[in-house]
């Protein structure tokens, strides 16, 4: 994690918290209108706009586009994307072509 995301989820750390949020969620029976038996659950998760530095590898043969990586910031990392979660931002820079 980079250092200003670091410093902005410090107090979350000082309470003991990983530098991460903790969402609760239950899923309603349509029938009655009340939380369904059972359905209680959390997700933990890095919270919105927190910046981690990364670096990877990736071969471009002959007849690739090396600019579709930009078709990669419309996924999302892990599941419940529907729901918000794991949508990413990615910066990069092509470098050796």
């Amino acid at each position: 994690m980079q250092a200003p995301s670091v410093k902005r989820l410090e107090p979350v750390a000082q309470q003991g918290g990983l530098y991460t949020a903790l969402k609760t969620e239950t899923m309603i029976d349509r029938s009655t209108g009340m939380a369904a038996h059972g359905s209680l659950r959390n997700h933990e998760m890095v919270p919105a706009g927190s910046k981690f530095d990364l670096e990877m590898s990736v071969r471009v043969f002959e007849g690739d586009d090396p600019n579709q990586l930009a078709s990669w910031t419309k996924e999302a990392l892990g599941g419940s994307e529907s729901r918000g979660y794991g949508w990413v931002g990615l910066e990069y820079a092509i470098e050796g072509l």
